[in-house]
């Protein structure tokens, strides 16, 4: 099997399955490194991907939600949108404030994220970053 595609495996070697149904989940950690720059601390996600008519409604929902981009409150309005799509696809992040106190997963927390970060995690639970494994219902809290 190409490594590329190791990561759909199970913990016991098998191929995870192609269909998302409602208890699948992954992982994915984030190093902070950006173009050979470290931006930020590492963070790890456990993630629920967007199904693929997920994945056309969000690009669909935040094109019309942006428009043009001349407008400064559509633009704010998409940026909400996806700070809501991406906190409602999290299950669990691994963030802590600087007196090691979890910090919650919601929109407004994802909009304070480091900039980077913030988009990769739209990138991934959109599809367009591989996770680094597959978690079974078992292992995550959903």
């Amino acid at each position: 099997m190409p490594v590329l595609l190791e990561f759909l495996l199970d913990k016991d070697g098998r191929m995870a399955s192609a269909f998302i149904d409602d208890g699948y989940t992954a992982s994915k950690t984030f190093d902070g490194e950006y173009a050979g720059e470290k931006f930020h601390d590492a963070v790890r996600v456990t993630f629920r991907p967007l199904t693929s008519r997920g994945v056309h409604q969000l690009a669909g929902r935040l094109s019309r939600a942006v428009g043009d981009g001349s407008d400064e409150k559509k633009i704010a309005a998409g940026a909400d949108l996806g700070d809501k799509a991406i906190a409602s696809q999290l299950v669990e992040w691994d963030l802590t404030d600087r007196g090691g106190h979890a910090i919650p997963i919601t929109a407004e927390n994802v909009g304070k994220l480091e900039s980077h970060l913030r988009g990769s995690l739209l990138t991934l639970i959109m599809g367009g970053i591989s996770p680094d494994e597959p978690v079974s219902e078992d292992d995550a809290k959903n």
